[in-house]
């Protein structure tokens, strides 16, 4: 029996080492998504419990749109995009010294850009907080300012992390990569159980700072162990100089959700106490598909089309990018239908907890309804745009991005007016619902054009 039952594992073992590099890639990046979105419902229920639907955790949700924005603007443009084929297309034709001189580059210039706003933002806090939530109190603003002011230390540790996260991703090397996202979730719940009922919701701040280098050590580990380099250096190669023109539609498009996320929660701070918090988390439980799924298989597919793209590969690219919107489609339709009719059970499971009563669980439950419509379109987005990623073009999605973020923040402000927060899930809803529409299309046009 028992030699039996090691047969089978190790024929299991040996089907899944056997599989290719998509699969074992998003199997990995399934699990490790699945853990960093468990430990995140636990956080999300660390902070309901503790402070609820009130004005500290509204302050605590809105501290991360200006550091969140400068990352975003000036960092994660390039590596999210612009970065990974570059550096993947180096190390296919075995340069791995200009290789690790391109990451070095971008490493430098990043952080000595994001010094520079870091510390513009850091003197004009207080006007830039007003235009992130300009429907809160002066005490509520005042709170907002001095949490910002200490987020926008992660901008600069997320830069080096993401940074190490790219180079794992281009030699697929999910595990660790996955891993960091869980425990910077487990700095935050640390943050809200050890340190709040000290600090308040600064304690739930300075958690978040500590689960950021979490984030950072355990890339830095896996970096090590697999011998990638990186030589810090401001050396403007043809490649540097490749990846920074790369970047320059990104930072449009990425500029873009940030204005989107800025204008929620602008729209939602004029909406009552609670409603960025509601909005928030209800967008939260909404991610956990899309995370789990569409960005799961995104990544692990992003480094199989940039070396098919590399080698020109038509076939295997069309094959590949085909798969995995299939993959992504076959999944979230049906975990966006279970997330939508067991909603309010899995809210108050999750966050019916002290301060956050049952009126609180009926409207982020309500919100979250309509979010979920949004789940499968967001998810095949994120395949759709690495698509064209691989291939090299970040203009067309990034028109196509802003396109769609247009519609939903104008949607939004008006579906908000009838239908409270709930409205601003259904403008999100038709805004991804007209990207991936767009994204599609365009896709099969350049492709056709980009291997003629």
């Amino acid at each position: 029996m028992r030699r039996t039952v090691f047969w089978r594992l190790g024929e299991a073992a040996a089907f899944f080492a056997r599989r290719r590099s998509f699969e074992r890639g998003a199997l990995v990046l399934v699990a490790t998504s699945g853990l960093s979105y468990v430990l995140g419902l636990l956080r999300d229920r660390a902070l309901a419990g503790t402070f609820g639907a009130s004005d500290a955790l509204d302050a605590y949700q809105a501290s991360f749109i200006v550091p969140d924005f400068l990352f975003n603007l000036f960092v994660a443009a390039a590596l999210s995009a612009a970065f990974i084929p570059v550096f993947t297309e180096l190390r296919t034709q075995k340069r791995e010294t200009d290789a690790a001189r391109l990451a070095g580059t971008i490493l430098t210039l990043g952080a000595g850009l994001l010094f520079v706003v870091g510390v513009v933002a850091l003197l004009f806090a207080d006007p830039l907080t007003v235009l992130v939530a300009p429907g809160f109190s002066v005490e509520k603003h005042a709170l907002l300012t001095r949490l910002t002011r200490l987020m926008l230390l992660s901008p600069l540790i997320f830069l080096a992390s993401n940074l190490l996260g790219s180079m794992l991703v281009s030699t697929r090397r999910f595990l660790f990569y996955g891993l960091s996202a869980a425990l910077y979730n487990l700095g935050i719940i640390g943050g809200a159980l050890v340190l709040a009922p000290r600090l308040g919701i600064l304690g739930v701040t300075v958690g978040t700072l500590l689960g950021a280098m979490l984030h950072l050590l355990v890339r830095v580990i896996d970096v090590r162990r697999a011998g990638l380099r990186l030589l810090p250096a401001i050396r403007l190669s043809p490649h540097a100089r490749r990846v920074l023109v790369l970047m320059l539609p990104r930072i449009l498009g990425l500029t873009g959700i940030q204005a989107q996320l800025w204008a929620f929660t602008a729209i939602a701070s004029t909406l009552g106490e609670g409603s960025v918090t509601v909005v928030n988390i209800a967008r939260n439980f909404q991610s956990f598909p899309v995370s789990l799924i569409g960005i799961a298989f995104a990544t692990s597919l992003f480094p199989l089309l940039a070396e098919s793209a590399s080698l020109r590969a038509r076939s295997t690219y069309t094959r590949q990018v085909l798969r995995g919107a299939l993959a992504t489609l076959v999944v979230t339709v049906p975990a966006a239908l279970l997330l939508f009719f067991f909603r309010r059970s899995i809210v108050a499971f999750f966050l019916g907890t002290g301060a956050f009563g049952p009126d609180a669980v009926l409207r982020t439950a309500a919100v979250l309804g309509v979010y979920t419509l949004s789940i499968p379109s967001e998810s095949l987005a994120h395949v759709l745009a690495r698509g064209f990623y691989a291939l090299q073009n970040t203009l067309l999605p990034t028109l196509m991005s802003l396109l769609g973020i247009g519609l939903a923040i104008a949607a939004a402000f008006f579906f908000a007016r009838r239908f409270g927060p709930a409205g601003i899930a259904a403008g999100f809803a038709l805004g991804e619902g007209l990207h991936v529409t767009a994204l599609a299309l365009l896709l099969w046009i350049w492709t056709r054009y980009r291997f003629a």
